[in-house]
């Protein structure tokens, strides 16, 4: 919203969907990506930010070591 208030983008109030068990989130510092720790998966999944704030899944990386728990994104 122009406002600054949120609104969904999907009815379902589903935005997008990452890999088996997230547990972590981090914005690019443009704000134009998001990156998802999928610790489950040992994987990442990546999204570039619409201009109408919506989430466009883009890829995903493997071979996460097995333990991560966090990400920082830059």
């Amino acid at each position: 919203q122009r406002d600054g208030s949120l609104a969904r983008l999907e009815s379902n109030g589903i935005s997008a969907t990452t890999g088996a068990g997230p547990t972590d989130a981090a914005f690019s510092s443009n704000g134009r990506f998001l990156y998802a720790l999928n610790a489950d998966g040992h994987s990442i999944s990546i999204f570039q930010v619409s201009a109408h704030g919506a989430l466009v899944a883009i890829g995903t990386t493997s071979d996460v070591p097995v333990g991560a728990t966090g990400l920082a994104a830059r």
